[in-house]
């Protein structure tokens, strides 16, 4: 499951949840939610094993090199309230992907607030002039050194980049992973493709953002060329894997309901897992959803489940998107929410036909 909510923007916004002050830091339940422990311990009780947990990287370090977590009382409750959550839910034996979700820069147009920004420090690009990409490795060190004493705990570089260089992203990558490895930690290290990650176009090249005249590439070569022309992605302890992403809507983005025939799903699920069997590494995917009152809801999770369980050797499991706090979201702004609060007054949990459509194929 992905617990979401902490993660957030910065700066001007339509979204009051994404304006908060810099100098200080967030405010819990005003620009994030505080995971509640009956909220945690629900989880575990319906069977979930794995909980991704997107937080931002702005609202822990307020500037570039700088400690983890920032000064400011907002920045240390921001961080403290993330390591609480960390510490029930892998107490409780589950575990916690941690992993940046960086909204976009702001816009004037109130649909694109708060979009997958991908590898940004306040709107700015990571390898670019305003944000060193050893500042990205840096921070990573960082926070590997706060919870590498935690087997539970897994490493996600960060949601969806896009809008950038797909070389760069993977030199950018491997720099995270050597500093994640000398800071001594030794679990599972995930690694998102440019592009928003997509597990359909993980072959394809559209999304890189290179110079004209220069050939683009896919993240299927970025992985295989990392460290220059045949020279893969390297880990020393081989626990890194490729994270990748499905929706089944049209534009296969997750922001409407139409799922696609079932061919189309097989095309947009199959090519990174096949590219990773071929080359010899593992995939998560990271996100899936459908709407459970689609009529071909049940049908498109019961072939994620399947191909899951076929695959098993190289696709690592699926996680659902999204879950968190029930009274942080309504449900017409994330209908694939999969839990909501049955009552304000008694503060109960209650299931969502989105659930009860996943708890089949646990």
């Amino acid at each position: 499951m992905n617990m979401a909510g902490m993660n957030g923007g910065y700066g001007e916004s339509h979204n009051p949840r994404e304006v908060w002050p810099q100098e200080t830091g967030p405010v819990a339940g005003q620009h994030y939610p505080v995971y509640s422990t009956e909220l945690m311990d629900y989880y575990v009780s319906k069977g979930f094993t794995h909980i991704r947990l997107p937080f931002s990287w702005d609202r822990i370090q307020s500037r570039l090199w700088g400690p983890v977590p920032a000064e400011g009382q907002g920045y240390q409750t921001y961080f403290g309230h993330l390591q609480r959550t960390v510490n029930h839910l892998t107490g409780r034996g589950a575990t916690v992907l941690i992993e940046p979700w960086q909204a976009g820069p702001p816009s004037t147009d109130p649909e694109e607030d708060g979009v997958a920004g991908g590898a940004r420090w306040r709107g700015q690009l990571v390898g670019s002039p305003q944000v060193d990409r050893y500042a990205f490795a840096d921070f990573w060190a960082k926070m590997a050194t706060i919870f590498r004493d935690i087997p539970l705990v897994e490493y996600g570089l960060v949601n969806e980049p896009n809008g950038m260089s797909t070389m760069d992203w993977w030199v950018t990558a491997q720099k995270c992973i050597d500093y994640i490895r000398r800071a001594g930690a030794s679990t599972r290290i995930y690694v998102e493709g440019n592009g928003w990650s997509g597990a359909g176009s993980w072959k394809q090249d559209w999304y890189d953002h290179v110079p004209a005249g220069q050939p683009q590439r896919s993240n299927a070569y970025g992985w295989l060329n990392a460290n220059g022309p045949g020279q893969p992605l390297w880990d020393p302890l081989h626990k890194t894997a490729a994270q990748v992403h499905l929706y089944f809507d049209n534009e296969g983005s997750g922001k409407t309901n139409e799922i696609v025939d079932e061919n189309r799903r097989h095309q947009r699920l199959s090519p990174a897992i096949e590219e990773g069997a071929a080359q010899g590494y593992q995939v998560l995917i990271g996100e899936f959803a459908v709407w459970a009152e689609e009529p071909e809801a049940d049908a498109a999770v019961a072939q994620v489940a399947t191909y899951v369980a076929e695959h098993q050797s190289t696709c690592l499991g699926a996680l659902w998107w999204a879950s968190g706090e029930p009274t942080w979201w309504h449900n017409q702004e994330a209908p694939n929410y999969a839990l909501r609060r049955h009552n304000k007054d008694t503060d109960t949990i209650e299931d969502t036909a989105n659930m009860a459509l996943l708890l089949k194929y646990f």
